[in-house]
């Protein structure tokens, strides 16, 4: 009896452990950072993402040529207080 006992308290606390890592988002394990402090830093950057990325800017730039973002990329682009302008 007291076996028993032992592994429903076993089985409890292990099936209480899978619950609470479950509530961690998957997003939290796979974000990755990278910096861009030029247009060509942040063109990289782009180019170079996975899903996930957070790209923080380190500098303001102005940008000359059109950047695109491939379908299936999740991409942060953290301003970070900078600017991104565009020439009039």
């Amino acid at each position: 009896m007291r076996n028993k006992w032992k592994r429903k308290r076993l089985l409890s606390i292990l099936v209480a452990a899978v619950m609470i890592i479950g509530l961690f988002p998957n997003t939290a394990f796979a974000n990755t950072e990278k910096t861009a402090a030029h247009e060509s830093d942040l063109t990289q950057a782009i180019s170079e993402a996975s899903d996930q990325t957070t790209i923080k800017l380190t500098d303001s730039f102005t940008l000359n040529d059109t950047i695109t973002i491939a379908d299936g990329k999740n991409i942060i682009l953290d301003l970070n207080g900078k600017q991104i302008s565009t020439p009039k």
